[in-house]
């Protein structure tokens, strides 16, 4: 016989709960579901969710393989999946010489970035910048997300609208045969196809900057973020919609409970 103290375990079943008489006193929770980024090179994958003093940690694998560390915490509002920047809050990097810098992109160089992000004043936000004495490529948050390269002017990048009332998923996906175009996951527009002329390569990059070098102004303050997402490579739709599942959900979801049904073990 099974005891529970000096009562007898009167049923064993494959469920996941255990009574003592009509009392819960046990339940195994089922193992959570593990989301994965897709098995393709990325530059880095940085979410708000994991923030903690001053540092949002690099997702595992990156090529980058370098945390976020902010340079000024004291403009930051955090909250549980979010940032909000009140003050100019940045990260840079700079390299050795412009070859060793990674994001460097030319003609029909594929990227992707993905990321989650607020507008709610329709500000000019600098969300990551390819730039420190040349600028290679930025991508910006207006009223529409962009990709500013050689062409300077929104309307002839890579864009797609925001919506600034709520959190925009957004993706600009730069092709290996030198178009370009941004599509908008939350509100399910997408921007027009065009050509994507990279700039000079440049040394460094910032995010949450205009310049790796220096700040000038550029910054993200008013901004709220969520995610971002880097891979020097051409994601598929498939692929992207991992990358958004991964960030939107973390590594586990949470744990659901068997109903109890017939199987439960009574005590």
């Amino acid at each position: 016989m099974i005891y529970k103290g000096s009562n007898i375990v009167n049923k064993i079943g494959n469920g996941n709960r255990i009574y003592l008489g009509n009392r819960l006193i046990y339940q195994l929770l089922q193992q959570p579901v593990e989301y994965q980024l897709p098995d393709i090179p990325f530059f880095f994958n940085f979410n708000a969710k994991n923030y903690a003093d001053g540092v949002i940690p690099n997702t595992e694998g990156s090529i980058f393989g370098e945390d976020l560390i902010f340079n000024n915490v004291d403009g930051l509002d955090v909250y549980d999946d979010h940032l909000i920047f009140n003050d100019s809050c940045s990260f840079s990097k700079i390299y050795d010489s412009e070859s060793k810098n990674p994001l460097n992109r030319s003609y029909g160089e594929p990227l992707t970035i993905i990321a989650k992000v607020r507008n709610p004043n329709n500000d000019e936000l600098h969300l990551l910048a390819n730039r420190s004495s040349d600028y290679n490529w930025m991508f910006r948050i207006y009223g529409a997300a962009w990709l500013h390269t050689s062409e300077g002017v929104m309307t002839d990048c890579p864009n797609v609208p925001l919506d600034s009332s709520q959190p925009n998923i957004v993706a600009i996906r730069c092709l290996t045969d030198g178009t370009g175009y941004g599509y908008n996951y939350t509100t399910g527009e997408q921007g027009e196809t065009m050509g994507v002329n990279y700039g000079g390569e440049s040394d460094g990059f910032a995010i949450f900057g205009g310049y790796a070098d220096t700040e000038a102004g550029e910054t993200f303050i008013g901004g709220e973020f969520y995610w971002i997402y880097v891979s020097t490579e051409q994601l598929t739709d498939e692929q992207i919609l991992q990358v958004i599942t991964y960030n939107e959900n973390g590594k586990f979801t949470p744990p659901s409970v068997d109903d109890g049904g017939d199987d439960d073990i009574v005590i």
